[in-house]
């Protein structure tokens, strides 16, 4: 197919540079098929045109302001950076993929330059160059490099203050902030969730509560999806043939529910009061262990066997009971959704992970490299540690290493305004103690280095797990909300110990 057949002229003047002033009163064209009638109507108006019968599948991607301005340090001359996708730290793969999450620190960006771009060189970004980005190595495709970005504060949390919404190309903009303003939030679908486009599913971006309000109330189900819009979407189509255009990779994700019942029905189906077929269970499962190999010592194990272990490969340091009371030092003081990324890097030194002593003094190396030191000499004083913590800490990967690490170098406990699930319960199978701050006005209450009571912390934890903290700027109360297993296991020193 010839791409000169969907040429057609559009003035400049027809390419609305901002957002209707109400979203859902935006224009929409309806064309008949059965009799060719075309029909001008309004995008609320869409309600008449989807049935009870219908399933409308949304994606629910979430842009965010991943276009950076910034300069080269040693020329202060610009550059203009986009970042597309994140890439998994261990991974050579520059394919976009759902499995580094926008916690990473290593990213696939367009770079716009006018200086030529070799490896190793470092960008700064930010009104005091609180970001910066090395370049790590050329990808395919026009100006993209893979990039390392360091910071002493979440990556995400920077971008909020001083990345820019990337708008297309076509739509123009003077950098101002009341137009940021109003990309952040009319360049964004109102389901919009899953952080990791740099382009907005465009025709999700006139649904308006009432309109979906309006589809629930005549029956319509109603199911998403997660595609990254990558900057492909944007690319000229310069070949002669259709077929010969190259589209970049986008990734995607569809929930199980959703996948299954499509595989079940052979289309894109909602798993909302489906019939599922039932599949009986087999009289009989067939058991094959013909390769075991089965010998007198089988559970036993055999005595004086000796263990060898390879160069880097250490015995897993165990846990021991909390303590009645700890005097203690509040070793890192953090800000908000810190990742299990900040707390223990992957990357070159996920080497070391099979021996926690060389491991654990990589710990919280992206906040402050002398953590480690600090910790093994509080240690060494008989001193407890302490992590305190905004909200949202160990968000991420279920990285066990970042509590392992951390409980290895004496940590005791974290204060934090608030917890992730999956982090919480490596803390506690490490014996570390989570603990919520009461008021979260207290965070303010603690410095880095500020000597901490935890008089009676053990008491706390066996009873209602309210404890009082004494600190240089007055006292406070925290609280560990433990399930009866979660307290058994704090108080033996975590999982390892309990056994």
């Amino acid at each position: 197919m010839k791409t000169r057949q969907f040429w057609y002229p559009l003035p400049e003047r027809l390419i609305a540079q901002h957002p209707a002033e109400k979203r859902g009163s935006e224009k929409m064209m309806v064309l008949h098929r059965a009799t060719g009638v075309v029909e001008h109507r309004h995008i609320a108006d869409i309600v008449e045109y989807i049935t009870a019968n219908d399933l409308l599948v949304v994606n629910d991607t979430k842009v965010f302001p991943a276009r950076l301005i910034g300069e080269w340090p040693d020329t202060h001359g610009a550059i203009e950076l986009l970042m597309v996708n994140a890439a998994p730290m261990d991974a050579d793969d520059e394919r976009p993929s759902m499995t580094a999450g926008t916690d990473s620190l290593r990213w696939n960006c367009i770079i716009g330059s006018g200086r030529k771009c070799r490896e190793g060189q470092v960008a700064s970004f930010g009104p005091a160059g609180e970001l910066k980005a090395t370049l790590l190595k050329p990808l395919s495709g026009i100006g993209m490099w893979q990039v390392e970005f360091s910071c002493d504060r979440p990556l995400m949390d920077l971008l909020d203050e001083f990345g820019r919404t990337p708008v297309p190309p076509y739509v123009k903009r003077e950098g101002t902030a009341e137009e940021e303003k109003e990309d952040r939030e009319r360049y964004q679908t109102i389901y919009a969730r899953e952080v990791g486009s740099v382009a907005a599913p465009t025709a999700g971006l006139h649904f308006t509560p009432e309109i979906f309000a309006a589809l629930d109330a005549k029956g319509v189900r109603r199911v998403a999806v997660t595609l990254h819009v990558g900057p492909g979407t944007f690319r000229p189509v310069k070949a002669d043939n259709i077929e010969d255009h190259h589209m970049d990779f986008e990734a995607f994700t569809v929930p199980p529910e959703t996948a299954a019942m499509s595989a079940l029905t052979g289309k894109v189906a909602s798993p909302l009061g489906a019939k599922v077929p039932s599949v009986p269970a087999p009289k009989k499962f067939p058991v094959d262990d013909s390769m075991f190999l089965y010998r007198a010592t089988a559970g036993k194990g055999v005595r004086k066997t000796e263990i060898v272990r390879g160069p880097n490969i250490a015995t897993v340091p165990k846990g021991v009971p909390l303590a009645a009371s700890y005097t203690a030092v509040c070793a890192i003081k953090v800000g908000d959704k810190i990742t299990t990324d900040h707390i223990m890097p992957a990357g070159a030194r996920l080497k070391f992970r099979s021996n926690i002593p060389q491991y654990a003094k990589f710990v919280f190396e992206p906040c402050d490299p002398g953590f480690h030191d600090n910790c093994m000499a509080n240690k060494a004083s008989g001193l407890a540690n302490v992590i305190v913590a905004g909200e949202s800490y160990g968000q991420g990967s279920s990285r066990e290493h970042a509590a392992l690490c951390p409980m290895y170098l004496g940590v005791k406990a974290v204060i934090a305004k608030s917890i992730e699930r999956i982090h919480r319960a490596n803390l506690i199978n490490f014996g570390i103690v989570p603990l919520l701050f009461e008021n979260p006005k207290d965070y303010d209450k603690i410095d880095a280095g500020d000597r901490l009571e935890l008089r009676g912390i053990r008491a706390a934890v066996e009873g209602d797990g309210v404890l009082e903290v004494k600190g240089p700027k007055g006292t406070f109360r925290v609280k560990a909300e433990l399930s009866e297993r979660e307290r058994h296991l704090v108080l033996c020193g975590g999982l390892l110990a309990s056994l």
